[in-house]
């Protein structure tokens, strides 16, 4: 008797290693959000260390969010407090305003209202790359055209 218990134990821990091993079946992909992945990826255009950085975090909080990555609440986390502290760090740089302060002000309103106003599904999507992506993207150009002759050296003394 004790035989056959072993062997429905072992075929047990065989079928639970395996489920762990193997990736989870597929989801559905949003493609709105692939579709605000590529669209951060124009920021990379800028050739500023700043647009790289932007770009990166866009591709993994919205690629991320596309195809229900796991931990996509902690990278979006992670991609918001870059923005933040990238938005200050854009602002606090006199060469840029008045127009960094513009499009930034612009962006941060527009991303707010949208989080928290209802709208359709491919709604959300199609606001956040209009009114978020490209004004920011509009003010990171000039700031990198504006600033590129004193960056890096007049703001990392």
């Amino acid at each position: 008797m004790a035989v056959p218990l072993e062997r429905e134990q072992s075929k047990q821990r065989r079928r639970r290693s395996w489920t762990l091993a193997c990736p989870p079946p597929p989801r559905v992909v949003r493609w709105d959000e692939v579709a605000l992945a590529f669209t951060t990826l124009l920021f990379a255009t800028t050739l500023h260390p700043i647009g790289y950085v932007i770009a990166i975090n866009g591709v993994l909080c919205h690629g991320g969010y596309a195809v229900g990555f796991r931990y996509g609440d902690t990278i979006r986390n992670w991609d918001v407090f870059c923005n933040c502290v990238i938005a200050v760090y854009v602002n606090l740089c006199p060469c840029g305003q008045p127009w960094t302060g513009i499009t930034c002000a612009i962006g941060t309103t527009v991303w707010l209202v949208n989080m928290f106003v209802p709208l359709g599904f491919n709604a959300h999507s199609a606001v956040h790359a209009a009114g978020v992506h490209l004004p920011m993207l509009v003010g990171l150009c000039y700031f990198a055209s504006a600033c590129d002759e004193t960056w890096p050296q007049a703001h990392l003394r």
